[in-house]
């Protein structure tokens, strides 16, 4: 009468078996998420190859600051906005590689009125990854009516801001009114957003814009 068969799994061949197995991601080598044991490494999480039909592992380390499989973030635990699982952000950062706190930067915004003294300015709410927008910083800049291709001078820039008590959505605009201008110039506005996480980047700056009785060139 004969025996039965042994059967046995090979740690390393890439092929998981989940009974004898954490996991098997084809090697046998210690910290890459799958140990030499074809155990799962502190921090790590595994997956099973979803390209039929293979049966390999697919590891992800959680803290090598390295967007891997299924992570949404992974900044090393450097800011504390990356979940310990990198698989889940606190509201108002925005990570990948790197996290970073506050809205994205504002579109460029728009001027559809003029008046003799006054100008008008538009532009839409930003991303702010889940924590309300509650105040705007614009910063006004001019330089003196001329040839297009002038330089701007920001840090002479006045600094407003715009503040709201509501919370608008993302499809909402906002709009900043400038007054006691002066025709002889030209004006450029950039506007940054702040949440109670933190202040995002200025974005574009508007194009040059001037008062309705500036000089006609």
């Amino acid at each position: 009468k004969s025996s039965p068969s042994l059967c046995n799994t090979t740690c390393g061949d890439g092929i998981f078996v989940s009974s004898k197995e954490q996991c098997d991601d084809g090697n046998k080598l210690n910290g890459d998420g799958c140990s030499a044991s074809c155990q799962i490494e502190n921090s790590s999480f595994c997956t099973i190859d979803p390209n039929p039909p293979n049966l390999k592992s697919v590891c992800q380390i959680c803290g090598n600051k390295k967007l891997e499989g299924s992570e949404v973030c992974d900044d090393g635990q450097l800011s504390g906005a990356c979940a310990p699982d990198c698989r889940s952000v606190t509201l108002g950062w925005k990570c990948q590689a790197g996290c970073v706190p506050g809205p994205s930067p504002v579109n460029q915004p728009l001027s559809p009125a003029q008046t003799a003294s006054s100008i008008t300015w538009l532009w839409n709410f930003p991303d702010s990854f889940g924590s309300p927008i509650n105040i705007f910083f614009c910063q006004l800049a001019s330089a003196v009516d001329g040839p297009e291709n002038i330089t701007v001078n920001w840090t002479a820039a006045v600094m407003y801001n715009k503040s709201f008590t509501n919370s608008p959505d993302s499809t909402q605009q906002q709009q900043f009114i400038t007054t006691d201008l002066s025709a002889a110039m030209r004006y450029f506005l950039r506007v940054r957003a702040c949440s109670s996480v933190g202040c995002g980047p200025f974005g574009l700056p508007s194009a040059a814009v001037k008062t309705l009785n500036s000089p006609q060139q």
